[in-house]
C-alpha cells in the first residue's frame, strides 16, 4: 500500500509540474519535446529530398545558363547573316575558302558598293576580282586561281589539257579539259586529270592559300573549272568537286559519270 501510495503522490507532483509549465510557459513543455522529435523524424525524411532538390536546382541553373550562352551565339549567327544579306562584308565573304586576303584597289561609293582588285595575302601575282553590290559578292577568285595553278604546272601531262578563258561582266572565267581521241584512253585522261589535281593540292598544302583545317588532308579541297570531253560529244561534268573526294574516290566518279553520259545518248 504504502509503494501504490508513492506512485499516487508521483503521478500528482508530475501533474502539478505539467500545470505549473504550462502556467509559466503557457504551453506544455511535453508537447515541445514532441514536436522537437517530429522534426527531428521529418527532417530524416526531408534532407536528401532538399539535397536532391539542391542538386536538381544547380542543374537546371546551368543548362539555363548554356541554352542562354547558345541563344545569344545563335542570335548573333543571325544578325550577322541577315547584315550580310542587307550589306555584306567584303573580307568575310572573301574568306569562304579561309584565304587571308587584301585589298589592293578599288572603286566603290561610300556603301563599299563597287569593284575590287583583291590578292590572296603574300602573293600578289594571284589578282583577281571582286564585285559587290550589297549583300551579293561575285569574285573570281576560282579561276585566278586555277589559272595560276596550270601556267605553273610543270608536267608533260600538261600537253594534255585544253583551255577554256573568257570574261563574263568583268569576271574571269577560266577551265582547263581533256579531250579523249582515238590516241587515249578513258583511264589514261582519267590520270592525267587526277594529276592536275594532286599538283594543286600539292602546291597549296606548301603555301596554304586555302585554308581549311577542319578538312582531313586525304580529301582534295582546291576548287577546280576542269572538265574530261569525249568524242561522242559527251561533257563528263561535275566529275571533280573539290571536297570529300580523294584519288580512288576521283577514278570511280569518272567510271560512273561515264556509264551513266553513255546511256542518255543511246
Amino acid at each position: 500500500m504504502e509503494n501504490k501510495q508513492d506512485w499516487e503522490e508521483l503521478r500528482k507532483w508530475e501533474e502539478s509540474k505539467q500545470q505549473s509549465n504550462i502556467e509559466t510557459y503557457k504551453i506544455d513543455i511535453n508537447e515541445i519535446e514532441e514536436l522537437q522529435n517530429r522534426r527531428k523524424k521529418m527532417d530524416k525524411i526531408l534532407n536528401p529530398v532538399n539535397q536532391t532538390l539542391v542538386k536538381v536546382k544547380k542543374v537546371l541553373i546551368i543548362l539555363v545558363a548554356i541554352i542562354g550562352i547558345l541563344a545569344f551565339i545563335i542570335f548573333v549567327g543571325w544578325l550577322s547573316s541577315v547584315r550580310n544579306f542587307v550589306n555584306a562584308d567584303i573580307y568575310s565573304m572573301l574568306n569562304f575558302y579561309g584565304v587571308e586576303v587584301q585589298i589592293i584597289s578599288q572603286e566603290a561609293d561610300q556603301k563599299g558598293n563597287g569593284k575590287y582588285l583583291v590578292n590572296p595575302e603574300g602573293y600578289p601575282e594571284i589578282q583577281f576580282t571582286a564585285k559587290k553590290r550589297w549583300g551579293n559578292i561575285q569574285t573570281d577568285f576560282k579561276d585566278n586561281y586555277q589559272k595560276y595553278l596550270f601556267t605553273h604546272w610543270e608536267s608533260d601531262r600538261k600537253e594534255k589539257f585544253s583551255t577554256n578563258e573568257e570574261l563574263e561582266d568583268g569576271l574571269l572565267v577560266y577551265q582547263n579539259y581533256i579531250t579523249v581521241n582515238e590516241n587515249e584512253t578513258i583511264e589514261e585522261a582519267t590520270e592525267d586529270f587526277i594529276s592536275f589535281i594532286v599538283y594543286a593540292e600539292q602546291w597549296n598544302s606548301k603555301h596554304k592559300i586555302i585554308n581549311m583545317p577542319h578538312w582531313s588532308k586525304e580529301y582534295f579541297r582546291v576548287p577546280l573549272n576542269i572538265y574530261i570531253y569525249l568524242q561522242e560529244d559527251i561533257w563528263l561534268k561535275n566529275i571533280y568537286t573539290g571536297t570529300g573526294q580523294t584519288e580512288d574516290k576521283m577514278r570511280e566518279t569518272i567510271k560512273n559519270e561515264l556509264e551513266n553520259a553513255k546511256l542518255e545518248t543511246r
